[in-house]
């Protein structure tokens, strides 16, 4: 008798502490899990305009003289249209509807004629004109967006 209240109260003890520590480790994980927000249609929506529009800010210096002067100065402002665009992109795709695709042509082509110039080219003034008209081409895209 006195052996089967020993092996009780070791139940009891075991499955009270095996209890707590499950509660100690639920009440832990609450904690930790924060709740995620879906954002609404309407903050993907701004999200997206106003990526479009740091898109269109950075074309809009982009298509700037001083941007011409090397080819070191047409990267570096590329650079920021890039960055831009891959946001653009990237928000775009969180919205229905988005016109974002028609954009890819005309900016892979951009991409490539910047991409083209290099610091010993003989022909720097042809890969310039060639870079303004992939630019010309992209600009009548995002106009369209």
């Amino acid at each position: 008798m006195k052996n089967a209240v020993i092996v009780i109260v070791i139940v009891a003890v075991v499955f009270g502490l095996a209890a707590g520590i499950g509660m100690a480790f639920r009440h832990d994980k609450e904690k930790e899990a924060p709740v995620a927000t879906t954002p609404s249609t309407e903050q993907l929506q701004a999200q997206y305009q106003e990526d479009l529009q740091a898109l269109r800010d950075s074309v809009r210096k982009f298509q700037n003289a001083d941007t011409y002067v090397s080819t070191n100065s047409i990267k570096t402002a590329f650079a920021q249209v890039q960055s831009n665009y891959d946001a653009a992109v990237s928000s775009g795709k969180k919205v229905k509807d988005a016109k974002i695709s028609e954009l890819n042509t005309a900016y892979t082509n951009l991409k490539d004629s910047i991409n083209s110039i290099s610091s010993s080219d003989q022909n720097l003034q042809q890969k310039i004109t060639d870079v303004k008209a992939a630019l010309n081409t992209f600009v009548e895209e995002l106009k369209q967006i």
